[in-house]
């Protein structure tokens, strides 16, 4: 009985290793579904798109009753997010639970992926370890328990990079188009570097060039058409060249250059103490595939393609104000990439082949040890912080004012909760023109009955504090800096 027991348990323990992975995962992110992180800005704005395209079909924000902005289209998430969570929103109803579980299905799915895929390419012992590093590593928690498009655009590009290394151009290209619009401002630099991957294979050029073009014809055929049929008004309002301006520097509106943020940045990189860890193991992979050049050679393609990417979306970091969730899909890349030359490496070195060693497997205990140090630094040291603050203003609004009509000043994440019938919303954020409308400008008539203002964005309303003072009354300040007004009759 015991010994078909540990010849199943043996014959299962990959699986049975992955299985517990994702059990901490699931119970780690229900733990604090809708509070850990807090829902901010971004995923207020992502949560509408998809909510107004549940509900009316239309992938746009509300500004008020029947009028939407038209330049939604310049969202940091696309549509391969917001979409397939409007139909989600269709079958399971609206909420910040059911956005919070649809980005657990995608981070689970990103389980898979990583250890489905490296299996097949390393072996059990590699894949679980790299999924249970990525499993314990907390800005993985930051950025994909959010309604954002970083893990669901690295998922995409994981089974892109699949398929190319299978030759079946066409379809990864498809899902390297849809990786690129899920999150246009990191995987942008995909195109490059898969491009440049695909021209320095083996073969002809007349072949490269051939397979390059299958590779851009499925890029862009399908999730180009997609685009196109869903923002096809907004092309005629001139919101493209907004694109251009946001891409080139989203932050000239608050008077900063490129330049200034990268000194800004450079000189700050050492108070990083994610940004040391990561050097620390590139370091370590650099060294390692120069002293053995065969650990690169059997993953070239893999370390080649990490060779362009990080570089170009590291530069994307210094142009940001300091955004670190730029570099999360170049961390994953990492993160994977030392566990693959950890374990290739040990068993390479003289001094593991000593007599009292030579059957110690160093890898094993070596990443089982950094696991647990990222796990302890996922529970007691993350930036990872909870907040309520929005579920209870929405929950203070329902019971003070339940059929009352909004104005929401810069706060989407507030506005993702109401209905587009039920409120005005002015939103203001870098290198993007101010969207909807001022409630405290609309004639006394139309004014909304409840203005909701973020106390960080009060300078949207300075020239009209006299009307604000004439027409509302302060009700109460809720946490987070949330003003609340009700209007006088």
């Amino acid at each position: 009985m015991h010994e078909r027991l540990y010849r199943w348990l043996r014959a299962h323990f990959s699986w049975l290793g992955f299985i517990a992975i994702l059990l901490f995962l699931n119970g780690f992110v229900l733990s604090a579904l809708t509070s850990r992180p807090p829902l901010w800005y971004d995923e207020g704005m992502n949560i509408e798109l998809a909510r107004n395209f549940a509900d009316i079909g239309k992938l746009d924000i509300a500004i008020a009753p029947g009028d939407y902005t038209g330049g939604a289209i310049i969202g940091s998430t696309g549509y391969p997010v917001t979409v397939p969570l409007a139909f989600f929103f269709k079958f399971f109803g609206f909420g910040l639970a059911q956005a919070r579980v649809f980005m657990l299905l995608w981070l689970n799915l990103l389980m898979f992926s990583l250890f489905y895929i490296f299996k097949k390419r390393w072996g059990s012992a590699i894949s679980l370890s790299a999924t249970a590093l990525l499993a314990t590593f907390a800005p993985l928690y930051a950025n994909g328990n959010t309604v954002m498009g970083e893990i669901p655009g690295f998922v995409l590009f994981l089974w892109s990079f699949y398929f190319f290394e299978k030759r079946t151009y066409w379809f990864s290209g498809l899902l390297l188009g849809l990786a690129v619009i899920a999150k246009p401002s990191i995987y942008v630099f995909l195109i490059p570097a898969i491009t440049i991957l695909a021209l320095c294979g083996d073969g002809l050029w007349s072949k490269k060039i051939t397979n390059l073009i299958k590779l851009g014809l499925g890029a862009s055929m399908i999730p180009i058409l997609i685009w196109l049929l869903l923002y096809y008004r907004e092309l005629e309002s001139g919101v493209i060249g907004a694109i251009g301006s946001h891409f080139k520097n989203p932050y000239s509106s608050v008077g900063l250059s490129v330049s200034e943020n990268i000194y800004s940045n450079l000189s700050s990189f050492f108070n990083s103490t994610t940004l040391i860890y990561f050097l620390l193991l590139g370091i370590f992979i650099l060294y390692v595939i120069t002293k053995h050049r065969e650990i690169y050679t059997a993953e070239k393609k893999l370390f080649l393609f990490s060779a362009i990417y990080i570089p170009l979306v590291f530069f994307q970091y210094l142009k940001s104000l300091g955004y670190l969730r730029y570099l999360i899909t170049a961390e994953c890349l990492i993160l994977i990439l030392f566990v693959y030359v950890s374990y290739n490496f040990t068993g390479r070195e003289r001094f593991f082949q000593k007599e009292f060693v030579k059957h110690i497997r160093f890898a094993p205990i070596f990443l089982g040890v950094l696991i647990l140090l990222q796990g302890i630094q996922l529970f007691y040291f993350s930036d990872l912080y909870s907040s309520s603050k929005v579920q209870h203003a929405i929950s203070y609004l329902d019971t003070a004012y339940p059929y009352a009509t909004m104005g929401i000043i810069n706060s989407p994440m507030i506005a993702s909760m109401i209905p587009a019938d039920k409120k005005y919303q002015l939103l203001e954020t870098y290198g993007l023109p101010r969207f909807g409308k001022n409630p405290l400008e609309l004639a006394q008539e139309k004014m909304p009955e409840v203005l909701v203002i973020d106390e960080k964005s009060r300078y949207l309303i300075a020239r009209q504090e006299d009307i604000l003072a004439s027409h509302y009354a302060f009700d109460r300040k809720l946490d987070g800096g949330i003003l609340i007004y009700r209007k006088e009759q």
